[in-house]
Protein backbone atom coordinates (compact mmCIF):
# COMPACT_ATOMS: atom_id res chain seq x y z
CA UNK A 1 0.00 0.00 0.00
CA UNK A 2 3.15 2.41 0.32
CA UNK A 3 4.35 2.05 -2.38
CA UNK A 4 1.08 2.49 -4.50
CA UNK A 5 0.25 5.56 -2.44
CA UNK A 6 3.46 6.95 -3.91
CA UNK A 7 2.54 6.63 -7.19
CA UNK A 8 -0.66 8.56 -6.41
CA UNK A 9 2.06 11.66 -5.14
CA UNK A 10 4.09 11.56 -8.09
CA UNK A 11 1.22 11.27 -10.72
CA UNK A 12 -0.49 13.90 -9.65
CA UNK A 13 2.92 16.02 -9.27
CA UNK A 14 3.63 14.68 -12.69
CA UNK A 15 0.29 15.79 -14.47
CA UNK A 16 -0.13 18.83 -12.09
CA UNK A 17 0.11 21.51 -15.18
CA UNK A 18 -2.62 18.91 -16.86
CA UNK A 19 -5.47 19.38 -14.72
CA UNK A 20 -7.38 21.75 -13.16
CA UNK A 21 -6.71 22.71 -8.97
CA UNK A 22 -9.91 20.94 -7.90
CA UNK A 23 -9.23 17.34 -9.86
CA UNK A 24 -5.44 17.54 -8.15
CA UNK A 25 -7.76 18.71 -4.42
CA UNK A 26 -10.31 15.65 -5.53
CA UNK A 27 -8.11 13.16 -5.52
CA UNK A 28 -6.96 14.25 -2.08
CA UNK A 29 -10.45 14.10 -1.23
CA UNK A 30 -11.25 10.93 -2.20
CA UNK A 31 -8.01 9.25 -0.70
CA UNK A 32 -9.56 11.24 2.94
CA UNK A 33 -12.94 9.71 1.95
CA UNK A 34 -11.47 6.10 1.38
CA UNK A 35 -9.44 6.27 4.72
CA UNK A 36 -12.24 7.33 6.65
CA UNK A 37 -14.26 4.45 5.23
CA UNK A 38 -11.72 2.05 6.05
CA UNK A 39 -11.70 3.44 9.57
CA UNK A 40 -15.39 2.72 9.84
CA UNK A 41 -15.39 -0.50 8.57
CA UNK A 42 -16.41 -3.22 11.59
CA UNK A 43 -14.28 -5.25 13.17
CA UNK A 44 -15.08 -8.54 10.91
CA UNK A 45 -14.19 -6.59 7.60
CA UNK A 46 -12.12 -8.10 5.15
CA UNK A 47 -8.47 -9.40 6.36
CA UNK A 48 -6.72 -6.97 3.95
CA UNK A 49 -8.53 -4.03 5.36
CA UNK A 50 -7.40 -4.50 8.57
CA UNK A 51 -3.65 -4.63 7.99
CA UNK A 52 -3.05 -1.26 6.82
CA UNK A 53 -2.95 0.75 10.35
CA UNK A 54 0.73 1.16 9.84
CA UNK A 55 0.66 2.31 6.37
CA UNK A 56 -1.25 4.88 6.18
CA UNK A 57 -0.04 6.89 9.12
CA UNK A 58 1.71 8.58 6.71
CA UNK A 59 -1.45 8.96 4.57
CA UNK A 60 -2.84 11.10 7.52
CA UNK A 61 -0.24 13.10 7.86
CA UNK A 62 -0.50 14.02 4.21
CA UNK A 63 -4.42 14.74 4.08
CA UNK A 64 -4.06 17.13 7.05
CA UNK A 65 -1.03 18.88 5.03
CA UNK A 66 -3.74 18.55 2.06
CA UNK A 67 -6.59 20.59 4.48
CA UNK A 68 -4.58 22.70 4.80
CA UNK A 69 -3.09 23.83 1.97
CA UNK A 70 -7.05 24.13 0.69
CA UNK A 71 -8.41 24.87 3.65
CA UNK A 72 -5.95 27.45 5.78
CA UNK A 73 -4.45 26.21 8.92
CA UNK A 74 -7.43 26.96 11.28
CA UNK A 75 -9.70 24.22 10.17
CA UNK A 76 -11.95 22.71 12.88
CA UNK A 77 -15.15 20.84 11.96
CA UNK A 78 -18.29 21.37 13.40
CA UNK A 79 -18.89 19.77 16.70
CA UNK A 80 -15.17 19.32 17.15
CA UNK A 81 -15.02 21.51 20.41
CA UNK A 82 -18.04 19.56 22.16
CA UNK A 83 -15.89 16.69 21.26
CA UNK A 84 -19.09 14.80 19.28
CA UNK A 85 -20.08 15.17 15.62
CA UNK A 86 -23.16 13.64 14.09
CA UNK A 87 -23.52 12.68 10.81
CA UNK A 88 -26.52 11.88 8.81
CA UNK A 89 -25.92 9.92 5.90
CA UNK A 90 -29.21 8.96 3.06
CA UNK A 91 -29.64 7.29 0.08
CA UNK A 92 -31.97 7.68 -2.67
CA UNK A 93 -33.13 5.98 -6.15
CA UNK A 94 -32.14 9.06 -8.34
CA UNK A 95 -33.48 8.95 -12.05
CA UNK A 96 -34.25 6.08 -13.81
CA UNK A 97 -35.42 4.14 -10.51
CA UNK A 98 -38.73 3.58 -9.06
CA UNK A 99 -39.18 6.49 -6.34
CA UNK A 100 -36.68 8.78 -7.09
CA UNK A 101 -36.49 10.89 -4.87
CA UNK A 102 -37.57 8.67 -2.24
CA UNK A 103 -34.72 7.72 0.83
CA UNK A 104 -33.72 4.17 0.35
CA UNK A 105 -30.67 3.90 3.02
CA UNK A 106 -30.65 6.31 6.47
CA UNK A 107 -27.71 6.22 8.75
CA UNK A 108 -27.15 8.33 12.02
CA UNK A 109 -23.11 8.52 12.76
CA UNK A 110 -22.54 9.51 16.18
CA UNK A 111 -18.29 10.47 16.01
CA UNK A 112 -17.03 10.75 19.80
CA UNK A 113 -13.98 12.32 19.29
CA UNK A 114 -12.43 11.65 22.95
CA UNK A 115 -13.27 8.38 23.01
CA UNK A 116 -12.31 7.52 19.86
CA UNK A 117 -15.18 5.70 18.51
CA UNK A 118 -18.05 5.56 15.77
CA UNK A 119 -21.64 4.68 16.95
CA UNK A 120 -23.77 4.32 13.30
CA UNK A 121 -27.92 3.67 13.53
CA UNK A 122 -29.49 2.09 10.66
CA UNK A 123 -32.98 3.68 10.38
CA UNK A 124 -35.98 1.75 8.36
CA UNK A 125 -37.36 3.65 5.95
CA UNK A 126 -40.32 2.60 6.74
CA UNK A 127 -40.39 4.12 9.81
CA UNK A 128 -43.45 6.74 10.50
CA UNK A 129 -42.45 9.97 12.78
CA UNK A 130 -44.34 13.18 13.10
CA UNK A 131 -44.53 15.72 10.23
CA UNK A 132 -43.52 20.27 11.14
CA UNK A 133 -44.62 22.93 9.51
CA UNK A 134 -46.98 23.31 7.10
CA UNK A 135 -47.22 20.06 5.67
CA UNK A 136 -50.40 18.56 7.64
CA UNK A 137 -48.97 19.36 11.39
CA UNK A 138 -49.50 16.63 14.02
CA UNK A 139 -50.02 14.02 11.16
CA UNK A 140 -47.11 11.39 10.86
CA UNK A 141 -45.27 10.47 7.83
CA UNK A 142 -43.07 7.82 6.24
CA UNK A 143 -39.39 8.60 7.41
CA UNK A 144 -38.37 7.94 3.55
CA UNK A 145 -40.78 10.88 2.03
CA UNK A 146 -38.90 13.91 3.64
CA UNK A 147 -36.77 14.50 1.20
CA UNK A 148 -38.89 13.65 -1.80
CA UNK A 149 -41.96 16.12 -0.46
CA UNK A 150 -38.70 18.67 -0.19
CA UNK A 151 -37.39 18.16 -3.90
CA UNK A 152 -41.14 18.46 -4.79
CA UNK A 153 -41.52 21.92 -3.23
CA UNK A 154 -38.16 23.37 -4.87
CA UNK A 155 -39.43 21.98 -8.13
CA UNK A 156 -42.84 24.34 -8.10
CA UNK A 157 -40.98 27.17 -6.76
CA UNK A 158 -38.66 26.51 -9.48
CA UNK A 159 -41.33 26.74 -11.79
CA UNK A 160 -42.67 29.49 -10.29
CA UNK A 161 -39.40 31.83 -10.95
CA UNK A 162 -38.65 31.32 -6.99
CA UNK A 163 -35.82 29.05 -6.83
CA UNK A 164 -35.16 27.61 -2.94
CA UNK A 165 -32.17 28.26 -1.47
CA UNK A 166 -31.67 24.66 -0.03
CA UNK A 167 -32.89 20.91 -1.03
CA UNK A 168 -33.49 17.46 0.30
CA UNK A 169 -30.61 16.80 1.83
CA UNK A 170 -30.56 19.91 3.81
CA UNK A 171 -34.19 19.86 4.69
CA UNK A 172 -34.04 16.31 6.05
CA UNK A 173 -31.41 16.75 8.35
CA UNK A 174 -33.14 20.38 9.76
CA UNK A 175 -35.95 18.11 10.00
CA UNK A 176 -34.42 14.83 11.74
CA UNK A 177 -32.87 17.51 14.34
CA UNK A 178 -36.20 19.25 14.90
CA UNK A 179 -37.90 15.49 15.61
CA UNK A 180 -34.88 13.61 17.41
CA UNK A 181 -33.89 16.83 19.28
CA UNK A 182 -30.28 15.96 18.19
CA UNK A 183 -27.87 18.52 16.05
CA UNK A 184 -26.72 17.12 12.94
CA UNK A 185 -23.41 18.66 12.05
CA UNK A 186 -23.55 16.89 8.31
CA UNK A 187 -25.16 15.81 6.07
CA UNK A 188 -24.71 13.44 2.42
CA UNK A 189 -26.61 12.57 0.38
CA UNK A 190 -26.25 10.01 -2.40
CA UNK A 191 -28.08 8.24 -5.26
CA UNK A 192 -27.63 4.91 -6.48
CA UNK A 193 -26.12 5.89 -9.30
CA UNK A 194 -23.26 7.04 -8.00
CA UNK A 195 -22.82 3.81 -6.44
CA UNK A 196 -23.29 2.02 -9.65
CA UNK A 197 -21.17 4.10 -12.14
CA UNK A 198 -18.12 3.88 -9.27
CA UNK A 199 -18.56 0.24 -9.39
CA UNK A 200 -18.48 0.13 -12.85
CA UNK A 201 -15.12 2.61 -13.06
CA UNK A 202 -13.68 0.21 -10.94
CA UNK A 203 -14.57 -3.23 -12.96
CA UNK A 204 -16.71 -4.68 -10.70
CA UNK A 205 -16.30 -5.77 -6.72
CA UNK A 206 -16.42 -9.01 -5.26
CA UNK A 207 -19.19 -9.63 -2.66
CA UNK A 208 -19.38 -12.99 -0.72
CA UNK A 209 -23.14 -13.42 -0.45
CA UNK A 210 -23.85 -15.46 3.03
CA UNK A 211 -27.51 -16.41 1.89
CA UNK A 212 -28.28 -17.57 -1.46
CA UNK A 213 -32.51 -16.16 -2.62
CA UNK A 214 -34.87 -15.53 -5.76
CA UNK A 215 -36.74 -12.32 -5.71
CA UNK A 216 -39.20 -12.34 -8.29
CA UNK A 217 -41.23 -9.44 -7.96
CA UNK A 218 -38.08 -6.74 -8.63
CA UNK A 219 -39.46 -3.78 -10.59
CA UNK A 220 -38.12 -2.88 -13.38
CA UNK A 221 -38.35 0.66 -15.17
CA UNK A 222 -41.31 0.14 -17.08
CA UNK A 223 -43.43 -0.07 -13.83
CA UNK A 224 -42.88 -4.19 -14.66
CA UNK A 225 -41.43 -6.87 -12.70
CA UNK A 226 -38.39 -9.22 -13.50
CA UNK A 227 -36.91 -12.53 -11.29
CA UNK A 228 -33.64 -11.67 -10.09
CA UNK A 229 -31.16 -14.62 -8.19
CA UNK A 230 -28.41 -14.67 -6.22
CA UNK A 231 -25.92 -17.71 -5.44
CA UNK A 232 -24.25 -18.22 -2.40
CA UNK A 233 -20.06 -17.39 -1.94
CA UNK A 234 -18.24 -14.98 -3.56
CA UNK A 235 -19.00 -13.41 -6.77
CA UNK A 236 -17.66 -10.56 -8.91
CA UNK A 237 -20.51 -8.13 -9.22
CA UNK A 238 -20.50 -5.04 -12.02
CA UNK A 239 -22.81 -1.65 -10.71
CA UNK A 240 -26.46 -3.02 -11.73
CA UNK A 241 -25.63 -6.47 -10.41
CA UNK A 242 -24.68 -4.92 -6.89
CA UNK A 243 -27.56 -2.28 -7.01
CA UNK A 244 -30.28 -5.27 -7.32
CA UNK A 245 -28.75 -7.22 -5.01
CA UNK A 246 -29.13 -4.16 -2.34
CA UNK A 247 -32.52 -3.23 -3.33
CA UNK A 248 -34.37 -6.90 -3.52
CA UNK A 249 -36.82 -6.51 -0.87
CA UNK A 250 -39.20 -10.01 -2.09
CA UNK A 251 -36.41 -12.22 -1.73
CA UNK A 252 -37.02 -15.75 -0.20
CA UNK A 253 -34.90 -17.74 2.00
CA UNK A 254 -35.22 -14.54 5.06
CA UNK A 255 -33.94 -12.36 2.24
CA UNK A 256 -37.28 -10.50 1.95
CA UNK A 257 -37.21 -8.05 4.98
CA UNK A 258 -36.02 -4.27 4.83
CA UNK A 259 -33.71 -5.69 7.67
CA UNK A 260 -32.08 -8.16 5.34
CA UNK A 261 -31.31 -5.87 3.10
CA UNK A 262 -29.66 -3.36 5.03
CA UNK A 263 -27.19 -5.63 5.82
CA UNK A 264 -26.80 -6.12 2.36
CA UNK A 265 -25.75 -2.68 1.66
CA UNK A 266 -23.17 -2.87 4.43
CA UNK A 267 -22.03 -5.85 2.27
CA UNK A 268 -21.95 -3.87 -0.78
CA UNK A 269 -20.16 -1.12 1.00
CA UNK A 270 -17.18 -2.92 2.44
CA UNK A 271 -16.68 -4.73 -0.93
CA UNK A 272 -16.24 -0.85 -2.49
CA UNK A 273 -14.30 -0.07 0.04
CA UNK A 274 -11.96 -2.91 -0.39
CA UNK A 275 -11.94 -2.64 -4.23
CA UNK A 276 -11.05 1.12 -4.03
CA UNK A 277 -8.04 0.29 -1.12
CA UNK A 278 -6.01 -1.14 -3.48
CA UNK A 279 -5.28 2.88 -5.29
CA UNK A 280 -4.78 0.80 -8.42
CA UNK A 281 -7.54 2.90 -9.65
CA UNK A 282 -6.41 6.15 -8.36
CA UNK A 283 -3.58 6.04 -10.41
CA UNK A 284 -5.42 6.60 -13.66
CA UNK A 285 -6.60 9.39 -15.17
CA UNK A 286 -9.66 8.13 -16.83
CA UNK A 287 -10.56 6.81 -13.14
CA UNK A 288 -10.21 10.50 -11.37
CA UNK A 289 -11.99 12.25 -14.49
CA UNK A 290 -15.28 9.98 -14.39
CA UNK A 291 -15.66 9.62 -10.65
CA UNK A 292 -15.07 13.60 -10.55
CA UNK A 293 -18.32 13.98 -12.42
CA UNK A 294 -20.24 11.24 -10.75
CA UNK A 295 -19.51 13.26 -7.44
CA UNK A 296 -20.40 16.36 -8.86
CA UNK A 297 -23.59 14.65 -10.43
CA UNK A 298 -24.83 12.52 -7.44
CA UNK A 299 -23.61 13.58 -4.20
CA UNK A 300 -24.89 16.30 -1.91
CA UNK A 301 -23.40 17.13 1.15
CA UNK A 302 -22.17 20.57 3.36
CA UNK A 303 -18.59 19.04 4.08
CA UNK A 304 -15.88 21.13 2.19
CA UNK A 305 -12.91 19.29 0.66
CA UNK A 306 -10.56 20.73 4.19
CA UNK A 307 -13.07 19.07 6.39
CA UNK A 308 -13.10 16.01 4.65
CA UNK A 309 -9.57 15.81 4.52
CA UNK A 310 -9.23 16.78 8.57
CA UNK A 311 -11.98 14.46 9.19
CA UNK A 312 -10.43 11.14 7.79
CA UNK A 313 -6.68 12.26 9.22
CA UNK A 314 -7.73 12.36 13.12
CA UNK A 315 -10.35 8.90 12.42
CA UNK A 316 -7.53 6.56 10.62
CA UNK A 317 -5.46 5.92 13.24
CA UNK A 318 -8.76 5.12 15.23
CA UNK A 319 -9.00 1.41 17.12
CA UNK A 320 -11.39 -0.25 14.41
CA UNK A 321 -13.36 -2.53 17.18
CA UNK A 322 -14.16 1.26 18.59
CA UNK A 323 -16.83 1.38 15.69
CA UNK A 324 -20.58 0.04 16.67
CA UNK A 325 -23.88 -0.51 14.53
CA UNK A 326 -27.28 -0.59 15.63
CA UNK A 327 -29.94 -1.19 13.41
CA UNK A 328 -33.77 -0.12 14.65
CA UNK A 329 -36.29 -2.55 13.94
CA UNK A 330 -39.15 -4.63 15.17
CA UNK A 331 -38.16 -7.47 17.23
CA UNK A 332 -39.18 -7.00 21.16
CA UNK A 333 -37.37 -4.17 22.95
CA UNK A 334 -35.90 -2.70 19.85
CA UNK A 335 -38.15 0.51 19.87
CA UNK A 336 -40.18 -0.37 16.58
CA UNK A 337 -43.61 -2.38 15.76
CA UNK A 338 -44.82 -3.25 12.30
CA UNK A 339 -48.33 -2.62 11.60
CA UNK A 340 -50.24 -1.32 8.80
CA UNK A 341 -50.93 2.75 7.43
CA UNK A 342 -53.99 3.65 6.74
CA UNK A 343 -53.52 3.94 3.03
CA UNK A 344 -52.79 -0.28 3.28
CA UNK A 345 -49.04 0.70 3.19
CA UNK A 346 -46.56 -1.58 5.57
CA UNK A 347 -44.92 0.69 8.04
CA UNK A 348 -42.94 0.77 11.39
CA UNK A 349 -44.25 2.84 14.47
CA UNK A 350 -42.04 3.55 17.77
CA UNK A 351 -43.88 1.48 20.08
CA UNK A 352 -44.85 4.25 23.30
CA UNK A 353 -46.27 5.66 20.22
CA UNK A 354 -43.85 8.87 19.96
CA UNK A 355 -40.09 9.19 18.90
CA UNK A 356 -39.01 9.56 22.70
CA UNK A 357 -37.34 6.93 23.12
CA UNK A 358 -35.24 7.15 19.93
CA UNK A 359 -34.04 10.59 20.65
CA UNK A 360 -33.01 9.07 24.06
CA UNK A 361 -30.96 6.60 22.36
CA UNK A 362 -29.23 9.15 19.88
CA UNK A 363 -28.74 11.15 22.53
CA UNK A 364 -26.68 8.84 24.77
CA UNK A 365 -25.51 7.27 21.71
CA UNK A 366 -21.59 8.07 23.06
CA UNK A 367 -22.30 6.92 26.73
CA UNK A 368 -23.80 3.64 25.30
CA UNK A 369 -20.55 2.86 22.97
CA UNK A 370 -18.42 3.46 26.03
CA UNK A 371 -20.83 1.14 28.41
CA UNK A 372 -20.80 -1.26 25.38
CA UNK A 373 -17.18 -1.79 25.59
CA UNK A 374 -16.89 -1.93 28.55
CA UNK A 375 -18.80 -4.73 28.75
CA UNK A 376 -16.89 -6.55 26.58
CA UNK A 377 -14.07 -5.60 29.08
CA UNK A 378 -14.94 -6.32 32.83
CA UNK A 379 -18.15 -9.23 30.89
CA UNK A 380 -20.93 -9.06 33.86
CA UNK A 381 -24.82 -9.55 33.87
CA UNK A 382 -27.05 -6.90 34.24
CA UNK A 383 -29.97 -8.37 37.00
CA UNK A 384 -33.15 -6.24 36.25
CA UNK A 385 -36.30 -6.90 39.05
CA UNK A 386 -39.53 -5.93 38.42
CA UNK A 387 -40.92 -3.88 41.43
CA UNK A 388 -44.49 -3.69 40.42
CA UNK A 389 -46.98 -6.23 40.18
CA UNK A 390 -47.43 -5.69 36.07
CA UNK A 391 -46.28 -8.75 34.49
CA UNK A 392 -43.61 -8.93 31.55
CA UNK A 393 -42.49 -5.53 32.78
CA UNK A 394 -38.87 -7.15 33.36
CA UNK A 395 -38.77 -9.58 30.35
CA UNK A 396 -39.22 -6.69 27.63
CA UNK A 397 -36.18 -4.64 29.28
CA UNK A 398 -33.98 -7.27 29.52
CA UNK A 399 -35.11 -7.92 25.88
CA UNK A 400 -34.42 -4.35 24.91
CA UNK A 401 -30.60 -4.13 26.80
CA UNK A 402 -30.28 -7.60 24.95
CA UNK A 403 -30.88 -5.44 22.07
CA UNK A 404 -28.53 -2.78 22.86
CA UNK A 405 -25.33 -5.32 23.35
CA UNK A 406 -25.55 -6.14 26.94
CA UNK A 407 -26.21 -9.70 29.04
CA UNK A 408 -29.55 -9.36 31.00
CA UNK A 409 -31.29 -11.92 33.76
CA UNK A 410 -34.98 -10.77 35.31
CA UNK A 411 -36.45 -11.74 38.63
CA UNK A 412 -39.33 -10.91 40.44
CA UNK A 413 -39.39 -8.27 43.67
CA UNK A 414 -41.17 -9.40 46.95
CA UNK A 415 -43.96 -7.38 46.70
CA UNK A 416 -43.64 -3.26 45.44
CA UNK A 417 -40.24 -2.43 45.61
CA UNK A 418 -38.90 1.11 45.35
CA UNK A 419 -37.31 1.80 41.89
CA UNK A 420 -33.30 2.72 41.91
CA UNK A 421 -30.28 1.01 40.11
CA UNK A 422 -27.13 -0.25 42.10
CA UNK A 423 -24.32 -0.15 40.22
CA UNK A 424 -20.98 -2.28 41.39
CA UNK A 425 -18.45 -0.35 41.97
CA UNK A 426 -15.48 -3.35 41.25
CA UNK A 427 -17.00 -3.26 37.70
CA UNK A 428 -18.48 0.01 36.43
CA UNK A 429 -16.63 3.02 36.20
CA UNK A 430 -18.08 6.61 36.43
CA UNK A 431 -18.84 6.76 32.60
CA UNK A 432 -20.82 3.29 32.74
CA UNK A 433 -22.60 5.07 36.16
CA UNK A 434 -23.80 7.82 34.37
CA UNK A 435 -25.06 6.09 31.78
CA UNK A 436 -27.18 3.42 33.44
CA UNK A 437 -28.41 6.41 35.69
CA UNK A 438 -29.57 7.94 32.75
CA UNK A 439 -31.25 5.55 30.50
CA UNK A 440 -33.31 4.40 32.64
CA UNK A 441 -33.71 7.81 34.83
CA UNK A 442 -33.48 6.35 38.24
CA UNK A 443 -31.28 7.55 41.48
CA UNK A 444 -28.47 5.25 42.40
CA UNK A 445 -29.24 2.73 45.33
CA UNK A 446 -26.32 2.92 47.68
CA UNK A 447 -26.89 -0.82 49.08
CA UNK A 448 -28.63 -3.85 47.97
CA UNK A 449 -29.76 -4.77 51.74
CA UNK A 450 -33.16 -4.02 50.73
CA UNK A 451 -33.38 -5.72 47.68
CA UNK A 452 -34.94 -9.36 47.81
CA UNK A 453 -36.50 -11.13 45.33
CA UNK A 454 -39.00 -14.02 45.29
CA UNK A 455 -36.66 -16.60 43.32
CA UNK A 456 -33.10 -17.53 43.80
CA UNK A 457 -31.41 -15.96 41.16
CA UNK A 458 -27.90 -17.56 39.37
CA UNK A 459 -25.28 -15.72 41.65
CA UNK A 460 -25.29 -13.72 44.58
CA UNK A 461 -26.50 -10.02 44.23
CA UNK A 462 -23.01 -8.62 44.76
CA UNK A 463 -21.98 -10.47 41.86
CA UNK A 464 -23.79 -8.47 39.17
CA UNK A 465 -22.42 -5.61 37.63
CA UNK A 466 -26.04 -3.57 37.13
CA UNK A 467 -28.85 -4.70 39.23
CA UNK A 468 -32.59 -2.21 38.33
CA UNK A 469 -35.36 -2.28 39.97
CA UNK A 470 -38.37 -1.29 37.92
CA UNK A 471 -40.65 0.92 39.91
CA UNK A 472 -44.38 2.68 38.86
CA UNK A 473 -43.62 4.45 35.91
CA UNK A 474 -41.55 2.36 33.98
CA UNK A 475 -45.07 -0.17 34.75
CA UNK A 476 -47.13 2.96 33.35
CA UNK A 477 -44.94 3.07 30.05
CA UNK A 478 -45.11 -0.36 29.62
CA UNK A 479 -48.95 -0.55 29.70
CA UNK A 480 -49.34 1.96 27.18
CA UNK A 481 -46.15 -0.14 24.99
CA UNK A 482 -49.30 -3.64 25.02
CA UNK A 483 -51.78 -0.94 24.51
CA UNK A 484 -50.14 0.45 21.34
CA UNK A 485 -48.22 -2.82 20.20
CA UNK A 486 -51.40 -5.04 20.22
CA UNK A 487 -53.55 -2.49 18.07
CA UNK A 488 -50.50 -2.51 15.43
CA UNK A 489 -50.27 -6.14 16.00
CA UNK A 490 -53.70 -7.03 14.96
CA UNK A 491 -53.88 -4.24 12.05
CA UNK A 492 -50.06 -5.66 10.83
CA UNK A 493 -51.59 -9.41 11.00
CA UNK A 494 -54.59 -8.22 8.83
CA UNK A 495 -52.19 -6.62 5.75
CA UNK A 496 -50.09 -9.04 5.96
CA UNK A 497 -52.37 -11.75 5.02
CA UNK A 498 -53.67 -9.33 2.20
CA UNK A 499 -50.21 -8.85 1.25
CA UNK A 500 -49.80 -12.43 0.73
CA UNK A 501 -52.60 -12.52 -1.15
CA UNK A 502 -51.43 -10.23 -3.33
CA UNK A 503 -47.63 -11.68 -3.61
CA UNK A 504 -49.23 -14.93 -4.31
CA UNK A 505 -51.40 -13.42 -7.75
CA UNK A 506 -48.56 -11.45 -8.27
CA UNK A 507 -45.99 -14.64 -8.41
CA UNK A 508 -48.55 -16.64 -10.46
CA UNK A 509 -49.06 -13.90 -13.09
CA UNK A 510 -45.47 -13.64 -13.39
CA UNK A 511 -45.06 -17.88 -13.80
CA UNK A 512 -48.14 -17.18 -16.30
CA UNK A 513 -46.74 -14.76 -18.07
CA UNK A 514 -42.98 -16.67 -18.60
CA UNK A 515 -45.00 -19.92 -19.52
CA UNK A 516 -47.02 -17.99 -22.34
CA UNK A 517 -43.70 -16.39 -23.67
CA UNK A 518 -42.09 -19.34 -23.33
CA UNK A 519 -44.64 -20.98 -25.50
CA UNK A 520 -45.32 -18.44 -27.93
Amino acid sequence: MHRKSNEIYTWIKRNAEKLHLEKIVFVAMLVGLLVLGISWLPQNSSSTLQSNTASTSRIAESLVHFARLVGGNDIKLSGEEKKRINILITGIGGEGHEGTQLTDAIMFASVDLEAKSIFGVSIPRDMLVPTHGSRAPGQWQKINAINAYEERANEISLRRGNPSSTDGAYATARWFEKTFAIPIDYYLRFDFTFFTRLIDDMGGIWVDVPNAFTDRLYPTQNFGYKTISFVQGPQLMDGETALMYVRSRHGNNGEGSDFARLKRQQLVISATLARLQSFSALASPKFITSTWENVAKHITTNLTIPEILRFAGIAVSWPRDGVQFLTLDDSRGNFLTATVASDGAAVLVPDIGSVKDISRLLLFLPELSKARLEQEEYPTEILIINGTLQTGLAQYAADQMTELGFKAEIAQGKGIIPEGIWINPMYTTEMRKNFWKHWWNVSEITTIDAISTRQNTKKSLNEYGVILVLGMQHAEDYRRILNNTSRYVRSWQEAQDARMERNNELNEQVLSNTTQNFIN
